[in-house]
């Protein structure tokens, strides 16, 4: 797989380390302004990627009042994932009464939405609540929610209801 990277400067997107520079451009002129590189990885992942990372990705639990599920790339050590929330792939968690589920986030949006994500986290969090013999309850945001109120509102004033 070859690819080009635009270099400005006589500095390149890429590190020099992981770019090789193929020499003999077919016009020299752009010898300076475009570097040629073998095998590197294209900068948005497909989603065979996505499926994979997230199929192999790795969830955990710590905390015991306030309890924060995270799922991470696989074979990250959990030590380090919980110092660096930029690792987290996804994370949500459940309040100190031990039963409210809330703050579901997708860290790296571009693996999809919160369906699509946290499933696996919700699924844990639902287990641990209900392994304490009580009901578990989630709390999310609606988006739209406002939006749609207030256009009922509007509506309903425009036909002459109070």
């Amino acid at each position: 797989m070859w690819s080009v990277a635009f270099a400005s400067s006589g500095r390149s997107w890429l590190s020099s380390s992981a770019a090789t520079i193929i020499g003999g451009a077919a016009r020299p002129s752009l010898v300076n302004h475009y570097t040629i590189v073998k095998n590197a990885r294209p900068f948005f992942a497909s989603s065979t990627d996505h499926t994979t990372l997230l199929s192999s990705a790795d969830a955990y639990c710590v905390g015991t009042s306030n309890r924060t599920y995270f799922l991470v790339p696989a074979d990250t050590p959990q030590d380090l994932a919980e110092r660096v929330d930029k690792l987290h792939l996804a994370r949500l968690y459940v309040a100190e009464d031990g039963k409210t589920i809330f703050g579901a986030k997708v860290v790296q949006r571009t693996l999809g939405d919160v369906t699509e994500v946290c499933g696996r986290l919700l699924d844990m969090a639902i287990k641990d609540v209900k392994s304490t013999g009580t009901q578990p309850v989630a709390v999310t945001t609606l988006h739209g929610l406002c939006q749609w109120v207030e256009d009922g509102l509007c509506s309903s004033n425009s036909n002459g209801v109070d």
